[in-house]
């Protein structure tokens, strides 16, 4: 099988407020403005090895629709197969920081020619544009070494190996953990390095995900030290030790493989420091 790599662009977009203090350690709402958008590609061997539905470009072009509307479905149409329940919010008490999303303005919105970000009806909203692979992102600025991380994200209609799912410990915002889930159900964890994706574990099917189109899926990361556990809906999904990253911030991220206009709604996101 051909492997092929999609060219690699970064888009870089800085805005600094006139008089803050480039001196400055704590992290502010102006800080917000010096967030990285990155439009990124993985190699083939990073993502599951279906096919896309069309072929794939190599070089960027033009967008000359509009930007998807996001129109959940009223009703899911899967549901997880019932297996043991495992809430690690249920020891941890009240969570340190919460956000319902009703305000985006602590995380990096912008539209090009391959993504949109901005804030929708309390969600952020996340829009792929182009089905070539490209990874898109937005982070927020909170610092974090050992923690549980959990978030509810929306799907529009998507289909396959279309991508996302949340990015932690990023010790810039060029590099850090990926858990990815796919439209069609699987799950995997990647680490991006700045340049490339390793997989820290395969993509494997999980009856966890509530796979295909307008799905609402809640995930989780407990982070501790070297042990990372990923979890989808209050099941535990994946048991991982890796030692790449250790420390950083958190986003949320999308990747249309398959389908032009693929949309994720990030509702709601809150996470715990770990005693």
């Amino acid at each position: 099988m051909l492997k092929r790599l999609i060219p690699l662009l970064i888009l870089v977009f800085l805005l600094t407020s006139c008089g803050q203090p480039s001196d400055s350690s704590l992290p502010t709402a102006d800080l917000v403005g010096t967030q990285v958008s990155l439009v990124l590609t993985s190699t083939a061997a990073a993502i599951p090895t279906q096919a896309p539905a069309s072929p794939t470009s190599t070089q960027p072009v033009g967008i000359e629709t509009a930007t998807p509307t996001y129109e959940p479905s009223a009703t899911a149409t899967h549901t997880a197969s019932p297996t043991p329940m495992d809430d690690p919010k249920a020891a941890l008490g009240a969570a340190t920081w919460t956000t319902n999303l009703d305000s985006v303005a602590s995380w990096y919105t912008e539209d090009n020619d391959y993504s949109n970000i901005r804030g929708d009806n309390g969600t952020l909203l996340l829009t792929s544009k182009q089905a070539i692979g490209y990874h898109s992102w937005s982070m927020h600025y909170h610092q974090m070494s050992n923690f549980y991380l959990e978030a509810t994200l929306k799907t529009s209609s998507c289909s396959g190996n279309d991508l996302y799912g949340l990015i932690f410990r990023a010790p810039d915002t060029s590099k850090g953990y990926f858990y990815s889930i796919t439209c069609d159900g699987k799950v995997g964890l990647r680490a991006f390095d700045g340049s490339e994706f390793t997989k820290v574990a395969e993509f494997t099917p999980s009856t966890a995900i509530l796979a295909g189109s307008n799905q609402v899926n809640r995930l989780g990361v407990l982070a501790n030290g070297n042990n990372l556990s990923l979890y989808a809906n209050n099941q535990k999904v994946m048991d991982v030790s890796d030692s790449t990253f250790t420390s950083g911030t958190f986003g949320v991220f999308i990747s249309s493989v398959n389908t032009p206009g693929f949309q994720i709604a990030l509702d709601d996101l809150s996470y715990w420091t770990l005693p």
